[in-house]
């Protein structure tokens, strides 16, 4: 079995990453800086349409948007029992918390790192970067609430529902996270 994931450093890709590590499957990296805008190149765009990191292939399968690669990965590698492929409420609830990670939490550092993608005149950078910080403080509200009445995101053991951005500083990470100490060993990956 041939499987790819292409990333960014600093990225979300950071996540199918770390589960990837988890799962323990040989797979290669492909790197595509963001920061570079490689990501808007020919090569990538044939992979990736959308030109967003992650992509994921396995085998001649692409798949693309980290709720979908991580919930695909989770089902695949049952026996990582990083992901409650149950059917049941904690599988939507793990859903639940991909989708707002990806669909929430994400955007507020495109805010902050990529303003440009929500104005069109650097005038307006600010004001969007400003927004990001305000958005994101109130996520980490959310999550330090979750996780203040509970050790992990969900369930009794390290998962891949909430997954640190490597872009968040430390004081960001160490109260946030129960997850955080064992992500420290994926610090080399970020």
């Amino acid at each position: 079995m041939t499987i790819v994931l292409y990333y960014s450093p600093g990225a979300c890709s950071f996540a199918p990453h770390v589960v990837l590590r988890e799962i323990g499957e040989v797979f290669e990296l492909r790197r595509v800086s963001t920061a570079d805008r490689d990501n808007d190149s020919p090569e990538y765009l044939a992979v990736n349409p959308k030109g967003r990191i992650p992509a994921l292939i396995i085998n001649n399968f692409i798949l693309t948007e980290n709720p979908a690669i991580l919930a695909y990965l989770g089902r695949k590698y049952p026996e990582a029992m990083l992901y409650p492929s149950t059917g049941k409420e904690d599988e939507a609830r793990c859903l639940e918390l991909l989708a707002w990670s990806s669909n929430t939490v994400h955007v507020t550092f495109a805010q902050i790192l990529r303003p440009e993608r929500f104005v069109l005149g650097a005038t307006d950078f600010p004001a969007v970067q400003s927004s990001g910080h305000a958005n994101f403080q109130r996520c980490l509200t959310i999550i330090e609430s979750h996780l203040g009445q509970h050790t992990f995101a969900i369930g009794a053991r390290f998962s891949m529902e909430i997954t640190p951005n490597p872009s968040f500083t430390p004081e960001q990470r160490l109260p946030v996270f129960g997850e955080v100490l064992r992500l420290r060993q994926y610090s080399a990956i970020c």
